[in-house]
């Protein structure tokens, strides 16, 4: 829309909606939103707060990352309208970066121990960790579960993973 300063557009489903977010010349604060065959949806993380959407899978489910009161990121899942906090247990980041059609969702969280990449597969979080690492980040999820993602080695560089977890 012309009314923003900026719209940047993050992930295209196989229907045709677009999710992104968008500013205004007012606010540098990020806004969400859902373009679905030229209707605007606008959303925001709770009581108003700044939120990225990053992915959205064919089902129409939307996940990102909002930030709270005290300017921490916090994971989310919004559905029908809905928004849903997903926050790692005791992390004080949490960042969903993708989903699934199977409602699977995988990112990363921050901790006191490190840098950790998650599943969050029906209500509960599985963390992803390369072994001999502190910093790993899930990033992207198929339809067949599995997860790619990067760590960074003990000489600080980036490396790529494949995880297959194991079918319940």
């Amino acid at each position: 829309p012309t009314q923003f300063s900026t719209t940047v557009p993050s992930a295209i489903h196989n229907y045709g909606q677009i999710i992104g977010n968008y500013s205004n010349s007012n606010s540098h604060e990020e806004h969400g939103f859902l373009f679905d065959h030229g209707v605007f949806t606008f959303f925001d993380g709770p009581d108003g707060s700044p939120i990225v959407p990053f992915a959205i899978n064919n089902r129409g489910q939307i996940v990102g990352f909002y930030e709270d009161s005290q300017g921490s990121q916090r994971g989310f899942l919004y559905e029908d309208n809905v928004l849903t906090p997903l926050n790692a247990p005791g992390a004080y980041v949490t960042a969903a970066q993708a989903i699934n059609d199977q409602g699977q969702i995988v990112g990363y969280y921050f901790d006191n121990n490190g840098h950790h990449g998650f599943l969050y597969d029906q209500g509960s979080f599985t963390t992803i960790n390369v072994p001999g690492t502190s910093f790993t980040y899930a990033f992207a999820i198929n339809q067949q579960g599995q997860i790619a993602g990067h760590y960074f080695n003990s000489q600080g560089q980036a490396q790529g993973f494949l995880a297959t977890p194991n079918k319940k």
